[in-house]
C-alpha cells in the first residue's frame, strides 16, 4: 500500500496470547518506521526479521519506531531492536512509565487494581490469581529506557504529512497516526473490524483518579467521525474499509450492553456478580478484560442518567429512576 509517496507495508507477528496476531506497520518513505513491535518472543523477533528480508532490509535499517500503546504485543520487541540500533522511539507521556517499566508505577498500578478488585467484589484468590497472570505477562517484554513524548497536533521529522492523534480509551497513552492527505489512520487497538476493542481500566499516569474508560473511549471514537478517515490500518485482523459505519455500529453496541447490564442490576449490584452473570465462561481466566468491559459500561450507564453509583467497602450500583 502507498500513502503520499509513502509505502506502507503490514507485518503480522505472533503473539502467545488469545487475540492472535499483531500488525505492525513498516512505512517507507523519508526515514523507515516501524509503528509498534510485536511481543518479546523469539517467534515474533524471527518473523519480523524474515519479513524485513523479503524487501531487503535488516533491522538495522530503520530510522524510528513509533509505539501505538503500552501493550505488551505491542512494544515488546522495542528494546530488543534497540539492541541493534539505538531509534527514536515515540511514544505518548504516559506510555513512559509502563515501556520503561517503573518499579512505582508499576507498584502504583498493583495497588490501583488490587483496589478495583477489592471494590468491585472479586474473591481474593481471583485476585491473586490474576496479579500472577500480569506478573507472567511482563516477561515478554524489556524496558525501553526512554520515549521521546508525542502529544496531539505532532509531526514526526521521519513521518512528513502525519499527524498524532491522541485517543485513548483502549489504554490511557492510546495514539494513532493520520494522514490526511490519503485519509489514512493507522490506528493501533482504537478500531478493529472483527471484535470490539476493550477499553481497559488501568491507572492514568500522574492522577489519582481511576479514568472512565469507556467513556473516553466513546468521545475518541466519536472524534473520528469529524475527520476525513476512509480507512484505518489496525493492531490486529484486517484493514477497515468504511470505519465511520463500524464505529456507529460500536457505538450502538456499547449503548445496547449498557442497557443489557441495567437489566440486571435489580438482582445483582457489584461489577463483580455481573461480570460472572454476563461472561460466565470468561471472568476466571480473563478477569482483567471481563471487569473493565462490565466497569466500564457501568460508567457509562452513570453517565447517562441510566444508574447510580453507591461507594463503600464494595461499590454498589442501582438503575435509576
Amino acid at each position: 500500500m502507498n500513502a503520499g509517496g509513502e509505502r506502507i507495508r503490514r507485518i503480522a507477528l505472533p503473539t502467545p496470547f488469545r487475540v492472535g496476531d499483531v500488525n505492525v506497520y513498516l512505512i517507507e518513505g523519508e526515514g523507515r518506521v516501524l509503528v509498534d513491535t510485536g511481543p518479546e518472543t523469539d517467534e515474533a523477533w524471527a518473523a519480523l526479521q524474515a519479513r524485513l528480508r523479503e524487501v531487503g532490509l535488516k533491522v538495522r535499517d530503520l530510522d524510528a519506531i513509533v509505539l501505538t500503546h503500552h501493550h505488551i504485543d505491542h512494544v515488546g520487541l522495542a528494546a530488543r531492536i534497540l539492541d541493534e540500533k539505538p531509534l527514536p522511539v515515540y511514544a505518548h507521556p504516559q506510555a513512559a512509565p509502563y515501556v520503561g517499566k517503573a518499579e512505582a508505577f508499576l507498584a502504583e498500578r498493583a495497588a490501583f487494581l488490587r483496589t478495583l478488585y477489592q471494590k468491585s467484589g472479586v474473591p481474593e484468590p481471583l485476585i491473586a490469581e490474576a496479579e500472577e497472570v500480569y506478573r507472567a505477562y511482563l516477561r515478554f517484554f524489556r524496558p525501553v529506557p526512554a520515549i521521546r513524548p508525542v502529544r496531539e497536533g505532532a509531526t514526526l521529522p521521519e513521518l512528513p504529512g502525519w499527524t498524532v492523534l491522541e485517543t485513548p480509551g483502549h489504554a490511557p497513552d492510546h495514539v494513532a497516526l493520520f494522514c490526511p492527505d490519503e485519509g489514512l489512520l493507522i490506528g493501533g487497538d482504537h478500531l478493529l473490524l472483527h471484535i470490539s476493542s476493550n477499553a481497559f481500566v488501568e491507572p492514568a499516569y500522574g492522577t489519582p483518579l481511576r479514568p472512565r474508560s469507556l467513556v473516553v473511549y466513546r468521545e475518541a471514537l466519536e472524534r473520528l467521525l469529524d475527520l476525513p478517515i476512509g480507512r484505518v490500518l489496525p493492531g490486529h485482523g484486517e484493514a477497515v474499509a468504511e470505519p465511520a459505519a463500524l464505529i456507529r455500529e460500536r457505538l450502538r453496541q456499547q449503548l445496547e450492553r449498557a442497557e443489557l447490564l441495567r437489566g440486571l442490576l435489580a438482582e445483582e449490584a457489584t461489577a463483580f456478580g455481573l461480570s460472572q452473570r454476563l461472561f460466565p465462561k470468561l471472568f476466571r481466566t480473563e478477569l482483567p478484560l471481563v471487569l473493565s468491559e462490565v466497569v466500564g459500561h457501568l460508567d457509562l450507564l452513570v453517565e447517562l442518567g441510566r444508574a447510580t453509583v453507591e461507594d463503600g467497602p464494595i461499590i454498589r450500583y442501582r438503575p435509576a429512576d
